[in-house]
């Protein structure tokens, strides 16, 4: 298709966003960039390499209309030569700019990822320690500087060099969260779902206000934050609201790739507690799950091959890959080879390769039996080294268990 019927008929596509991209950050004085499409992401030629990943910003410029996809090319760049830009060196100054962020356990850890394969040292990457407190499960509460062009992450050297502890800037930030204006707000969608549309990237940091979700009236409120730019309200009695809720996730999650968590959270007065999903809706959460954790371990996979790659690394990152039970729920399925050093994914089912023989085994019976094989590795989600392959008495005890 030649390109100007594609730009005037065709859908758009991250190849045509990443030659806008790439030109505009040339004009702007870059070097020569290169689109890696497996990886998503623009690099220039340098050592250590810039890289721009544009899977978040195509998400914005798939949903924008064609008169406000320069828009959104044009705020990307802005974002990105602004979060070069030095923090203030007073706490005065960056207060009224202070926003408290919702986050996953292993945004963190896949960010440092990222770090080391634009160039960072593993020095470097340890001494990055985000200012961050444990939420709830796998959510954490951060901090972020938030300027017209750009939203960046403030690190615990960030408040000690402003001589301000962390609770007291969340303090500041949750002010500033408040004062955010309220429309358009809680938007009602169907069977008793309620959507907070505020439109500024802090849709999800919004259940660090309680009193927001109370104000609705929702009886027994359940909570789902699947995005970033998504929060969720129903009732815990209400089957077709959480179904609804359910639904609306899984059609979310398939069309943007900031996913945050698809764990369904009561709000209680005593702080949030975990929700178990009625039997009428538990499969369809436990679709979001499976989809959700896939996902996330295909992301931490690109990444760790291409750092392995680069590093001449011989260790093979395993896949997730999802397969549906006789019953129709997913099930996660990774894969242990005999002699492949191997970075192996926490899954519902384990296939075992020896040659042309093949063994499944449930993930809880291979940590019974062969947990002294699989060394934890820190990183979220979770992956453990092995390196030998389960032998004799293992392998014949692991067979009685296979599925």
């Amino acid at each position: 298709m030649p390109q100007w019927w594609e730009r005037l008929f065709g859908r758009p596509t991250i190849d045509r966003l990443a030659h806008l991209v790439a030109a505009a950050l040339q004009a702007r004085g870059s070097p020569a960039l290169t689109f890696d499409p497996a990886q998503r992401e623009l690099r220039t030629g340098e050592t250590p390499p810039r890289i721009y990943y544009l899977g978040n910003v195509f998400s914005d410029y798939v949903r924008a209309s064609r008169a406000q996809r320069p828009d959104v090319v044009a705020r990307f760049v802005e974002a990105m030569a602004a979060a070069e830009e030095a923090m203030p060196f007073h706490y005065a100054a960056a207060r009224p700019h202070l926003m408290p962020v919702v986050r996953g356990a292993g945004e963190d850890d896949l960010a440092r990822l990222q770090a080391r394969r634009s160039g960072a040292t593993e020095s470097e990457v340890a001494t990055f320690h985000p200012a961050a407190r444990p939420l709830f499960g796998e959510l954490t509460v951060g901090l972020a500087y938030d300027t017209p062009h750009a939203i960046q992450r403030l690190s615990t050297d960030h408040l000690a060099d402003w001589g301000i502890a962390f609770d007291d800037a969340l303090r500041d930030a949750l002010d500033n969260l408040r004062a955010r204006p309220e429309t358009p707000g809680w938007v009602q969608l169907a069977h008793g779902v309620w959507s907070g549309q505020w439109g500024d990237d802090y849709e999800s940091s919004r259940i660090l206000l309680p009193d927001l979700i109370h104000r609705l009236g929702v009886h027994e409120p359940v909570v789902l934050t699947p995005l970033r730019r998504m929060l969720l309200v129903t009732g815990a009695r209400n089957d077709a609201g959480l179904a609804e809720m359910a639904r609306v996730s899984l059609e979310a999650l398939q069309e943007q790739p900031r996913w945050l968590s698809v764990t369904p959270m009561r709000l209680v007065d005593t702080g949030w507690e975990p929700f178990e999903p009625p039997p009428a809706c538990a499969s369809a959460f436990a679709e979001l799950a499976a989809i959700e954790r896939a996902e996330r371990y295909a992301t931490q996979k690109a990444a760790l091959d291409d750092l392995h790659a680069r590093d001449g690394v011989d260790v093979f990152a395993a896949d997730v890959t999802l397969w549906r039970s006789p019953d129709g729920s997913p099930r996660a399925v990774t894969t242990w080879t005999r002699g492949v050093t191997t970075w192996l994914p926490r899954a519902d089912l384990v296939v075992l390769v020896d040659g042309e023989v093949s063994l499944t085994v449930p993930w809880g019976d291979l940590r019974e039996l062969a947990g002294a094989l699989m060394a934890p590795l820190d990183m979220q989600p979770e992956r453990f080294e092995v390196t030998a392959f389960p032998d004799g008495t293992a392998w014949a005890a692991l067979a009685r268990r296979g599925v």
